[in-house]
C-alpha cells in the first residue's frame, strides 16, 4: 500500500540531501527550529520519564535524538495550527492534547482511520 510513498518520499529526501548545505542554511534559521533547539534539552532530559508514563520501555533501535526530534516537530507544527486554526475548530487546549495522546498512542494512522493493509 506504502511502497509508492515510499519511492517517492525516498527520492525526495535524497534530492534534499544533494542539496543539504542550502537546506541546512534555510532550516537552522527558521523561529521553530530556535524554539526546537530550545526545548531539546528538555525534553532529552525527560524522555525515559515521559516514555515509562506511558508504559514504553525505551528498547528501540530508533535513535533518541531522533525520537525527540520527532515529538518536537511535531509539537511545535501543532502548536502553530491551533494558534492559528484552533478556534475556529473550537478547540480547547485539553482538547487538543486529548487528541495530540490518542494519535501519540493510537498511532497516527489508526486514529486518521487509515488501516495499512
Amino acid at each position: 500500500m506504502f511502497s509508492k510513498l515510499e519511492d517517492i518520499l525516498t527520492e525526495v529526501l535524497e534530492n534534499c540531501f544533494e542539496n543539504r548545505d542550502l537546506l541546512l542554511l534555510i532550516i537552522d534559521g527558521t523561529p521553530s527550529r530556535v524554539l526546537q533547539n530550545q526545548l531539546t534539552p528538555i525534553l532529552n532530559t525527560n524522555l525515559m520519564g515521559i516514555l515509562k508514563e506511558f508504559g514504553i520501555d525505551k528498547k528501540s533501535t530508533i535513535p533518541s535524538d531522533l525520537v525527540i526530534t520527532y515529538i518536537l516537530a511535531i509539537f511545535i507544527s501543532v502548536l502553530a495550527w491551533w494558534l492559528h486554526e484552533g478556534p475556529a475548530h473550537h478547540m480547547s487546549a485539553r482538547n487538543l492534547v486529548h487528541t495530540l495522546i490518542r494519535l501519540a498512542l493510537d498511532g497516527h494512522m489508526r486514529v486518521l482511520g487509515i488501516e495499512p493493509n
